[in-house]
C-alpha cells in the first residue's frame, strides 16, 4: 500500500513510471549477468592455474620417475653382463631425466617446491657420480660391485625417486585445492545468480502488480463514474491525485462532468421559465375568455 501511494505521488508521467519500474528490473538483470561474468572469469583463471602450472610439474615428475627407474634397470643390465645395452639405456635416460627436470625447475609455483627441486638436483648429481664409480668397479672386475650398488647406488636411487614422488604429490595436492576453489566459485556463482535472479523476478512481479493497479483502478473508477453520469447523476467525480496521464484524464473528466451539469441545469431552468410563461399566457387567455363570456351574457 505504501509503495503504491508513493508511486502515485511521484511527479512523473505514466511513461516514466513504467520505464522507471522496468529499468530497476533491467538493472537487477544486468547485475546478474555481471556477477556471472565475474565468477566465470575467476573460474576460468582457476582452471588455467590447474592446467597450466601444476599439471606441467606433475607430468615432469612422472617422466623423471620413469627415467630414473629405467636407469636403475640399466644398472642391473650392466651387472648381469649386458654392458653395452645397459650403458646405452642409462645414457639415453640421463638426457630424458634432465630435460624434464629443467621443465620442473622453470615451473616452480608452490611454497616448498624449490626445496624439493634443490634436493633432487643434488641427489641426482650424486647418483650419476656413483654410477660412474660403479662402472669403474665393474670394468676392473671388482667383487664389490653388488655391495656398492646395494649400499650406495640403490639408496640414492630411492632418494631421487622419492623426491620426484614428493614433487608430484605437492602439485597434485595444489591441483586438488585449486579444483576445490573452482567448485566453490561455481557454487557461489550459482547461489548468487539464483538469489539475484529470484530478487529480480519478485521485484518484477511486484512492479507489474503495482502498475496494473495504477492503470486499472483509475480506469475502473472512470467507467463507474461514466455509467453514473449516463444514469443522470452529475455530481459524481473521480480521484485525480496523480500528475501523470491518468490524473490528467481524471481532471478532464471531472471538468467535463461539471460542464455537462451546468448545461443540464441551464436547460432545466430554461424549460421551467418557458413553462411559467406558457402557464401565465394560458391563465391570461382564460381570464380574457371568462371576461368575454360575462359580457356576452349581459
Amino acid at each position: 500500500m505504501f509503495k503504491r501511494r508513493y508511486f502515485m505521488r511521484l511527479n512523473w508521467s505514466l511513461q516514466k513510471k513504467i520505464l522507471g519500474g522496468y529499468s530497476l528490473v533491467l538493472v537487477l538483470l544486468v547485475a546478474v549477468l555481471t556477477w556471472a561474468f565475474i565468477n566465470l572469469d575467476e573460474l576460468g583463471r582457476a582452471s588455467d592455474s590447474i592446467l597450466s602450472e601444476n599439471y606441467k610439474s606433475i607430468i615432469a615428475a612422472e617422466n623423471m620417475i620413469d627415467a630414473i627407474e629405467r636407469q636403475d634397470s640399466a644398472i642391473l643390465l650392466i651387472m648381469t653382463g649386458y654392458h653395452n645395452e645397459g650403458n646405452s639405456q642409462f645414457q639415453k635416460n640421463i638426457s630424458h631425466f634432465l630435460q624434464w627436470f629443467a621443465r620442473a625447475k622453470d615451473n616452480i609455483t608452490i611454497v616448498g617446491e624449490s626445496d624439493i627441486i634443490a634436493n633432487l638436483d643434488s641427489s641426482y648429481d650424486q647418483y650419476l657420480n656413483c654410477f660412474s664409480h660403479l662402472r669403474l668397479l665393474f670394468n676392473s672386475h671388482s667383487t664389490d660391485v653388488a655391495e656398492y650398488y646395494h649400499e650406495t647406488v640403490l639408496p640414492l636411487f630411492n632418494k631421487v625417486r622419492e623426491s620426484c614422488i614428493s614433487l608430484r604429490e605437492i602439485n597434485q595436492m595444489t591441483m586438488f585445492t585449486a579444483s576445490e576453489k573452482a567448485q566453490s566459485i561455481a557454487r557461489r556463482a550459482l547461489f548468487s545468480m539464483s538469489v539475484i535472479g529470484l530478487s529480480a523476478l519478485i521485484v518484477g512481479m511486484i512492479f507489474s502488480l503495482i502498475l496494473s493497479r495504477l492503470i486499472v483502478r483509475p480506469l475502473r473508477q472512470m467507467i463507474e463514474a461514466t455509467e453514473q453520469v449516463a444514469g443522470g447523476n452529475y455530481d459524481v467525480t473521480v480521484p485525480a491525485g496523480s500528475s501523470d496521464e491518468l490524473g490528467q484524464l481524471g481532471q478532464s473528466f471531472n471538468t467535463m462532468v461539471r460542464q455537462v451539469k451546468s448545461f443540464h441545469d441551464l436547460n432545466i431552468r430554461q424549460i421551467f421559465s418557458k413553462k411559467r410563461k406558457v402557464t401565465q399566457s394560458c391563465e391570461a387567455l382564460m381570464m380574457d375568455y371568462l371576461s368575454l363570456t360575462v359580457i356576452i351574457k349581459l
